[in-house]
């Protein structure tokens, strides 16, 4: 199980910069800051890199109503970065469920279980 804090919103996380025609995705302070703290948390209590199918199963710990869909990418972006997914296409099976709790309870609570072909 992984314990991360509740990343930043999609549109906190990457900003967009135009370069003549070309747009330019970048990653923001804010989630250059995430992005680091969620890298420490995720080496430190998970050691195994999943080169085959995986299934997410989320716990978010939430005090708001935002959609849930827009933690994925973080979640999915920071485990390959660490990682613990040779990529996020290997993600084939996702739940995801709210918990309601307070501002300052916010976490996210991951379970990664290797999907076995049938």
């Amino acid at each position: 199980m992984i314990t991360l804090s509740r990343p930043p919103s999609v549109n906190h996380l990457y900003g967009l910069n135009i370069r003549g025609r070309f747009p330019i995705r970048y990653i923001t302070e804010e989630g250059k800051a995430w992005f680091e703290e969620a890298h420490y948390k995720i080496k430190t209590q998970y050691k195994v890199t999943h080169t085959t199918p995986v299934g997410l199963y989320i716990k978010a710990y939430l005090w708001s109503r935002g959609d849930l869909d827009n933690l994925l990418k973080a979640l999915q972006d920071a485990l390959q970065k660490a990682g613990v997914i040779e990529n996020d296409s290997l993600v084939h099976y996702l739940q995801i469920e709210r918990i309601k709790v307070d501002k300052n309870d916010q976490k996210i609570e991951i379970e990664i279980k290797e999907l076995t072909s049938k």
